[in-house]
């Protein structure tokens, strides 16, 4: 068994950070273990959601990638298809980069990020998107404290002059979420040189945890009973 957190090419990102944080036994079954379990817990309805956004997200990258998209069968897809460009046409003013990844690795930081899309805008602003396909509608207080948030704008700016070819200040940087269901429905979150401290400080503190858990010693299973229910590894954690 390999364990990656002394790994130099394993990259930290926001899904194995936040599972470590929600249970560090799923992060060592996932990232350490490496076991792989399909949830069977899972409905048809929900398979079936899950499709349509792995559809939608190849779309945007098309279309944002200037590759045509023409009409699909799937009502659903159109509909969100439609919406997206109906939100942003595309400006030739502006640079897309949909899909597009930022690694980060210098000294004990190894962080990567895979971004919905990029946009640069022609006044030297950066706006961040994501989609977001869940039925639920969007908690702004609960995304602007989410991990992915925290990771993404931290690394674009933390990256911006190799990228970029100039340090981007952390103001002109936002993160826009986007149901494409709810079309009108935006949360945008600003950025600010204090945000990219504090988010500095608890990234390296989160890793620095990670690096130093002991995963026979530390693990209390009473502190994270409330993951247990919806965790597709619940059959091979010990009672």
């Amino acid at each position: 068994m390999l364990d990656v957190r002394s790994v130099k090419h394993f990259y930290y990102s926001q899904a194995s950070l936040n599972t470590f944080l929600r249970c560090p036994l799923k992060f060592k079954i996932k990232y350490i273990e490496r076991i792989h379990w399909q949830d069977d817990i899972r409905s048809e309805e929900i398979s079936r959601r899950m499709q349509i956004g792995r559809d939608f997200h190849l779309y945007c990258e098309r279309y944002f990638s200037s590759i045509p998209i023409g009409t699909q069968s799937n009502t659903t897809l159109n509909d969100w298809i439609n919406n997206l460009t109906q939100l942003l046409p595309i400006d030739s003013k502006n640079i897309y980069l949909p899909e597009y990844e930022i690694r980060i690795n210098e000294d004990k930081i190894r962080l990567l990020a895979k971004y919905d899309l990029i946009i640069i805008k022609e006044d030297g602003k950066i706006e961040i998107y994501d989609w977001k396909t869940e039925e639920k509608k969007l908690d702004k207080f609960k995304l602007e404290n989410s991990f992915q948030t925290i990771l993404y704008m931290y690394l674009l700016k933390r990256m911006s002059k190799k990228i970029f070819g100039r340090d981007i200040s952390a103001s002109d940087i936002s993160m826009i979420y986007w149901q494409p269901q709810y079309k009108d429905s935006l949360v945008k979150i600003e950025y600010s040189q204090e945000k990219y401290k504090s988010h500095e400080n608890y990234i390296v503190n989160v890793i620095d945890t990670i690096n130093g858990y002991d995963f026979d010693n530390d693990f209390v299973k009473d502190e994270y009973m409330n993951e247990c229910k919806n965790c597709e590894f619940r059959h091979l954690c010990s009672s």
